[in-house]
């Protein structure tokens, strides 16, 4: 009874919270991220941290449940392995990795939205608005000890981002280690993910003559800012205006 009762109290006075906690539970189920780690890396790691208990210490800081990760390690009772080893296993999970995590969290929540009501309608019936827009991971207070005598600090790496505005979800990352790298050289994965009716957003930074043409060949469409230098391409026909919106006019040609 009293089983029962507790989960009972907290659902009739904070449903939300009972809400999120489950929509977290069920998006990072333990065993769904093992298997899924070991399809990106291959069972050749070790076993004894693993990822799934990686990715709630790093859930616990990114949530500003703890400051740090190292924080985040003293606090769990049950971590099997030390400070030292959690970082070291950390160090070790490639950048791929989060990328997966990213898709599979956005492909376990997309039904779950839908079949709440949650999503909004298309915008026209038939296709699907994605926009593409450029994130930077955030610099950390601490710097690595070769870097430290330093004076220009490292640079964070970019990482496109992928929004549903219909889910209000991020469905997919394409993390960059490179901090001096540019956005667009991370348009190549970006562009093997276009499907038909595809439509995206981007702004002028995303223009680029590989992505739009090679959208286009995927029956993909797009709506981005024109750049003043890209994309190259032979004209076949004069640009008109066909309309305006509330910061410039659109043209098509």
């Amino acid at each position: 009874m009293l089983k029962d009762a507790v989960p009972e109290r907290f659902i009739a006075k904070s449903p939300m919270a009972v809400a999120v906690r489950g929509a977290l539970e069920y998006a990072l189920a333990p065993a769904d991220l093992d298997d899924l780690f070991v399809r990106t890396v291959g069972d050749g790691d070790d076993r004894e941290l693993l990822f799934a208990t990686c990715v709630d210490l790093m859930a616990t800081v990114v949530c500003r449940v703890k400051p740090s990760v190292h924080a985040a390690c003293r606090a769990e009772d049950h971590l099997p392995v030390n400070v030292t080893a959690a970082y070291a296993r950390r160090a070790r999970v490639p950048a791929t990795a989060g990328r997966d995590r990213v898709r599979h969290t956005a492909q376990r929540l997309e039904p779950v939205i839908r079949a709440m009501g949650g999503a909004e309608p298309d915008p026209r019936l038939g296709y699907r608005v994605k926009v593409l827009d450029g994130n930077h991971r955030g610099k950390t207070q601490r710097r690595r000890k070769p870097l430290r005598d330093v004076v220009a600090g490292p640079l964070p790496g970019p990482a496109p981002v992928v929004l549903d505005p219909a889910l209000g979800l991020a469905i997919d990352v394409v993390p960059c280690e490179d901090g001096h790298a540019q956005e667009r050289s991370r348009l190549g994965p970006v562009l093997s993910t276009v499907v038909e009716n595809d439509v995206w957003v981007a702004d002028r930074n995303f223009c680029a003559t590989g992505f739009l043409f090679g959208g286009a060949g995927r029956k993909g469409f797009f709506v981005i800012r024109r750049h003043a230098a890209t994309p190259s391409r032979e004209r076949e026909s004069d640009r008109a205006e066909v309309g305006r919106t509330g910061t410039g006019t659109l043209s098509e040609a």
